[in-house]
């Protein structure tokens, strides 16, 4: 059946063997076993770069739940045009080769609350085998079901769904999750 929108194309075959790099990159990171990393890989768009900034406030406003559960943002791409660290988010900048990164997180995240078109990390979150955590905006263009194929959550809901949902210690389910 002939479709007339844009398409988004995604070699999945760029996914394939990342998870070698986990272990070595999470330890020139300074990453512990027990930290759950949380990847916003994006690229230099101003949605993007918003969504940045409010993850920046964010992590400084939540700090002690972060830490508390062991959170660390993890932000690789040219959204952010030098690299800088505060408690609980590190952004690396621009990178030579995005998928190493997609192998250190335990969960990508999409934090974007505007713009147009569909995301195509969404589409690399999924070909890498990561379960998602988005806002509903940010999974526009995609058929994706809270609870099954990914995590919602608002700009006002992450720090009450962070702190209290079971679901990010629920291996299996995360896993199946990703696999959907």
């Amino acid at each position: 059946e002939p479709h007339n929108g844009p398409h988004i194309r995604i070699d999945v075959r760029r996914f394939e063997g990342i998870r070698t790099h986990r272990s070595p990159l999470r330890a020139a990171f300074g990453f512990k076993e027990h930290d759950r990393i949380l990847l916003f890989a994006a690229s230099s768009f101003g949605p993007n770069v918003e969504a940045l900034a409010w993850l920046k406030t964010f992590c400084e406003q939540n700090r002690e739940l972060l830490e508390k559960k062991h959170y660390q943002f993890l932000v690789a791409g040219s959204v952010c045009k030098q690299p800088f660290q505060i408690p609980r988010l590190r952004a690396v900048g621009k990178v030579p080769a995005i998928e190493p990164f997609f192998a250190v997180a335990d969960l990508a995240y999409n934090g974007v609350f505007r713009g147009s078109g569909t995301n195509v990390k969404m589409g690399e979150f999924m070909a890498a085998g990561l379960p998602i955590l988005s806002t509903p905006f940010g999974t526009r263009g995609g058929d994706v079901v809270d609870g099954e194929d990914c995590i919602l959550c608002t700009q006002a809901s992450l720090a009450k769904l962070l702190a209290e949902s079971p679901v990010f210690t629920d291996a299996p389910r995360l896993e199946q999750m990703a696999k959907r």
